[in-house]
């Protein structure tokens, strides 16, 4: 799952940090991954990832669990590690 999209690695980091302390019970047996994104004119970019999930079906009830604590929440591919 992808958890957002941020202009600094740091500011990815700082997130995860943040969003492991309030949603613990979710997101603490996951591991994180932050991807450099480069989209051309729109800048550099740094995604938050976590997982792994059990497949696209627990992808999807993991973020529908985060959109319910006010958090956005992307199913997306497994990055490569």
């Amino acid at each position: 799952i992808q958890l957002g999209a941020y202009r600094s690695a740091e500011a990815a980091e700082g997130d995860w940090d943040r969003f492991g302390t309030r949603e613990e019970s979710l997101l603490g047996s996951l591991d994180h991954l932050i991807v450099r994104a480069d989209l051309g004119k729109k800048g550099i970019y740094y995604r938050l990832q976590a997982g792994p999930l059990d497949g696209p079906g627990a992808a999807r009830a993991m973020c529908n669990k985060l959109q319910q604590r006010k958090l956005g929440c992307l199913v997306v591919r497994p990055s490569a590690r």
